[in-house]
């Protein structure tokens, strides 16, 4: 008998006619190659029964993998609710931010394109109230060059096919959209934040701002076009657009990255909304700028304060403001 080594560190014992020594015989060797199969077998078998006890929360992982992971157990939730008639929350990263509000199930990724959310909304909640967080960056035509992803069925799958394309957080995957030109001056920034009333702001949160001034600079202030809205209320008719707190929330004295005909744009769309006759609740003007980490984002605080008025307007029947309900809603409008 001669013992000879297989594998990565797996011994086998290959067995040579004693007799005639002319090498391994065809017995052993299919002997051999079934202890493999069983072996491979087992190894693969006790990986996938230990993959449903896997602590994933204890793994590293990035921002956004962090976020796919919620995504996939908010949408396993979702689908395996047995309530009935539902409520869906759908956006953005700021829609994403707000989690989990009264009943409804937050279904919102970061970048969110408008083709998504229409697809989400007509195929995966069909029978269902969705809630759909908007502001003026649905009107932004550079956002398709921002992040552009094929959209799959079901959205687990969209979720799973981001992190293959990109497996780090979503400021790296917006870089490729904004040039050294892009980015304003040192002096210029500081005043844009001072006047803005934004205060200790971190290097990303400077950088998200420069990025939302460039992803809203092709909108014209006078040509706010609303077939986004009309389209998906078409489609699923319970739905309500709430429109998301923003900045800037008056003309600022130095029109810094275009930032006034940000204002003239968000001002024109709220009132295009409001006399849209769809099923709106503005919340654009309810909190004050210290609330905010950018034009949309908001601290903790803030996030907190817009929960409650969801919780407080939304859960009830399809809300259509007239101005008296506009201005209880929106308090600072």
């Amino acid at each position: 008998m001669q013992r000879y080594r297989a594998g990565a560190g797996i011994e086998a014992f290959i067995l040579f006619s004693e007799k005639d020594g002319n090498g391994l015989s065809v017995k052993k060797l299919r002997q051999i190659i079934f202890c493999y199969l069983v072996f491979l077998g087992g190894i693969v078998s006790i990986a996938l029964g230990s993959f449903d006890h896997i602590d994933f929360n204890r793994l590293p992982k990035t921002a956004f993998e962090t976020t796919l992971l919620r995504l996939d157990r908010q949408m396993q939730d979702y689908q395996g609710s047995d309530a009935g008639r539902k409520t869906v929350i759908i956006g953005p990263s700021y829609a994403e931010d707000l989690g989990r509000v009264g009943p409804a199930f937050n279904l919102s990724l970061p970048a969110l394109q408008t083709n998504e959310i229409s697809y989400i909304v007509t195929h995966q909640c069909r029978d269902d109230k969705v809630l759909c967080v908007v502001t003026l960056l649905a009107l932004a035509p550079g956002n398709d060059r921002v992040r552009n992803v094929v959209v799959w069925q079901p959205i687990r799958r969209m979720a799973i096919l981001r992190a293959e394309l990109k497996r780090a957080s979503f400021i790296p995957m917006m870089t490729l959209a904004m040039s050294y030109e892009d980015k304003l001056p040192d002096r210029d920034l500081d005043t844009l934040v001072d006047e803005l009333g934004l205060s200790n702001l971190s290097p990303v949160e400077l950088f998200m701002l420069q990025m939302q001034l460039k992803l809203l600079s092709p909108i014209d202030p006078e040509k706010i076009d609303l077939t986004f809205f009309r389209e998906l209320h078409a489609k699923h008719p319970d739905i309500v657009f709430v429109m998301h707190p923003s900045l800037p929330l008056k003309p600022l004295r130095n029109d810094i990255g275009h930032i006034n005909s940000v204002f003239l744009a968000r001002t024109n769309l709220r009132q295009a909304m409001a006399e849209s006759g769809l099923p709106i609740v503005d919340l654009s003007d309810v909190l004050t700028a210290d609330c905010f980490r950018d034009l949309f984002h908001l601290k903790n605080e803030g996030i907190r304060i817009v929960q409650q008025l969801i919780e407080k307007e939304l859960f009830a029947e399809t809300y259509y403001p007239s101005e008296s309900d506009m201005a209880v809603v929106s308090p600072h409008g």
